[in-house]
Protein backbone atom coordinates (compact mmCIF):
# COMPACT_ATOMS: atom_id res chain seq x y z
CA UNK A 1 0.00 0.00 0.00
CA UNK A 2 1.15 3.34 -1.11
CA UNK A 3 1.41 6.48 1.51
CA UNK A 4 -0.79 9.50 0.08
CA UNK A 5 -0.69 12.96 1.23
CA UNK A 6 -3.35 15.27 0.41
CA UNK A 7 -3.03 18.90 1.14
CA UNK A 8 -6.23 20.83 1.92
CA UNK A 9 -5.31 24.37 1.58
CA UNK A 10 -8.45 26.13 2.92
CA UNK A 11 -8.04 24.46 5.66
CA UNK A 12 -4.73 23.70 5.96
CA UNK A 13 -5.11 20.18 6.74
CA UNK A 14 -2.90 17.09 5.70
CA UNK A 15 -4.22 13.46 5.34
CA UNK A 16 -2.05 10.28 5.60
CA UNK A 17 -3.04 7.03 4.82
CA UNK A 18 -0.83 3.95 5.47
CA UNK A 19 2.72 3.69 6.38
CA UNK A 20 5.53 6.33 4.82
CA UNK A 21 8.44 3.53 3.11
CA UNK A 22 11.85 4.78 3.23
CA UNK A 23 11.78 5.21 -0.47
CA UNK A 24 9.11 7.77 0.34
CA UNK A 25 9.97 9.90 3.36
CA UNK A 26 11.74 12.54 1.63
CA UNK A 27 9.22 13.58 -0.69
CA UNK A 28 6.34 13.15 1.53
CA UNK A 29 8.74 14.82 4.60
CA UNK A 30 10.18 17.01 2.49
CA UNK A 31 6.48 18.87 0.73
CA UNK A 32 5.89 18.53 4.20
CA UNK A 33 8.39 20.65 5.68
CA UNK A 34 8.56 22.85 2.55
CA UNK A 35 4.78 23.28 3.33
CA UNK A 36 5.28 24.74 6.99
CA UNK A 37 8.10 26.61 6.24
CA UNK A 38 6.37 28.75 3.55
CA UNK A 39 3.35 29.27 6.31
CA UNK A 40 5.30 29.74 9.47
CA UNK A 41 8.44 31.43 7.77
CA UNK A 42 7.65 32.91 4.61
CA UNK A 43 10.79 35.37 5.24
CA UNK A 44 13.15 32.59 5.44
CA UNK A 45 11.74 30.74 2.53
CA UNK A 46 11.80 32.82 -0.21
CA UNK A 47 15.74 34.11 1.19
CA UNK A 48 16.37 30.54 0.62
CA UNK A 49 14.30 28.90 -1.95
CA UNK A 50 13.56 30.28 -5.15
CA UNK A 51 10.05 28.34 -5.29
CA UNK A 52 8.27 25.60 -3.23
CA UNK A 53 9.34 23.05 -5.77
CA UNK A 54 13.07 24.12 -5.44
CA UNK A 55 12.47 24.03 -1.24
CA UNK A 56 11.09 20.34 -2.25
CA UNK A 57 14.31 19.61 -4.02
CA UNK A 58 16.46 20.74 -1.62
CA UNK A 59 14.97 19.15 1.55
CA UNK A 60 14.32 15.86 -0.49
CA UNK A 61 17.94 15.49 -0.66
CA UNK A 62 18.86 16.36 2.79
CA UNK A 63 16.08 13.56 3.70
CA UNK A 64 17.43 11.07 1.13
CA UNK A 65 21.21 11.27 2.44
CA UNK A 66 19.92 10.76 6.25
CA UNK A 67 17.77 7.55 5.05
CA UNK A 68 21.29 6.41 3.29
CA UNK A 69 22.97 7.25 6.87
CA UNK A 70 20.72 5.30 8.73
CA UNK A 71 20.55 2.38 6.07
CA UNK A 72 23.91 2.14 6.12
CA UNK A 73 24.35 2.21 9.74
CA UNK A 74 22.27 -0.27 10.54
CA UNK A 75 18.92 1.11 12.09
CA UNK A 76 15.93 -0.50 11.51
CA UNK A 77 12.58 1.80 9.91
CA UNK A 78 9.39 2.01 10.91
CA UNK A 79 7.45 2.78 8.23
CA UNK A 80 4.40 3.48 10.38
CA UNK A 81 6.49 6.03 12.94
CA UNK A 82 7.42 7.60 9.75
CA UNK A 83 4.01 8.41 8.66
CA UNK A 84 3.19 9.50 12.88
CA UNK A 85 6.30 11.56 12.50
CA UNK A 86 5.45 13.49 9.35
CA UNK A 87 2.00 13.77 10.97
CA UNK A 88 2.72 15.34 13.87
CA UNK A 89 5.31 17.92 12.13
CA UNK A 90 2.32 19.00 9.59
CA UNK A 91 0.14 20.01 12.38
CA UNK A 92 2.74 21.81 14.54
CA UNK A 93 1.46 25.15 15.03
CA UNK A 94 4.01 28.06 14.14
CA UNK A 95 5.09 28.01 17.26
CA UNK A 96 6.34 24.96 17.67
CA UNK A 97 7.89 24.25 14.11
CA UNK A 98 10.46 27.21 15.00
CA UNK A 99 11.15 26.03 17.84
CA UNK A 100 12.08 22.51 15.89
CA UNK A 101 13.67 24.26 13.28
CA UNK A 102 15.57 27.19 15.08
CA UNK A 103 16.01 26.47 18.80
CA UNK A 104 16.18 22.58 19.06
CA UNK A 105 17.33 22.44 15.49
CA UNK A 106 15.86 19.32 14.74
CA UNK A 107 12.67 17.03 14.89
CA UNK A 108 12.53 15.05 18.19
CA UNK A 109 9.32 13.47 16.13
CA UNK A 110 11.77 12.09 13.71
CA UNK A 111 13.72 9.61 16.80
CA UNK A 112 11.15 7.24 16.77
CA UNK A 113 11.54 6.38 12.78
CA UNK A 114 15.00 4.65 13.30
CA UNK A 115 15.95 2.34 15.80
CA UNK A 116 18.80 -0.03 16.66
CA UNK A 117 21.50 2.40 15.25
CA UNK A 118 24.11 1.22 17.96
CA UNK A 119 24.46 3.79 20.14
CA UNK A 120 21.23 6.04 19.71
CA UNK A 121 19.12 7.09 16.95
Amino acid sequence: MRAWILFLPLSGCFLFSGPIDAERLPKVLGDTLCHRLKECDRGEFEADYFDGRDCRLSQERSITELVQLRDESGCDYDADQAREAVKDIASMDCDQFYEAVYVVGSFKELQSVWSGCGGGT
